[in-house]
């Protein structure tokens, strides 16, 4: 949820950095996957059906950009 992750971004900015530091990249950025509350169902981590239909669209996006020799035939 926007609202879990903005209530602890500032916790995850010194592992994020760490990460940097020690040169373990991130696919994408942490708040790309940091969605709109009305897309959750009944708890922060339990999205709705659009909710879902959006990450997975949002996840097929970034595997195809990383793996493009996988597309869809």
């Amino acid at each position: 949820m926007r609202t879990s992750y903005e209530n602890i971004k500032d916790e995850l900015f010194p592992l994020c950095q760490t990460l940097k530091v020690r040169n373990i990249p991130f696919v994408v950025p942490v708040e790309e996957f940091a969605f709109a509350d009305t897309l959750f169902f009944d708890t922060h981590y339990h999205l709705n059906d659009r909710g879902i239909r959006i990450r997975t669209q949002k996840t097929i996006d970034i595997l195809n950009k990383l793996l493009p020799s996988v597309q869809e035939k």
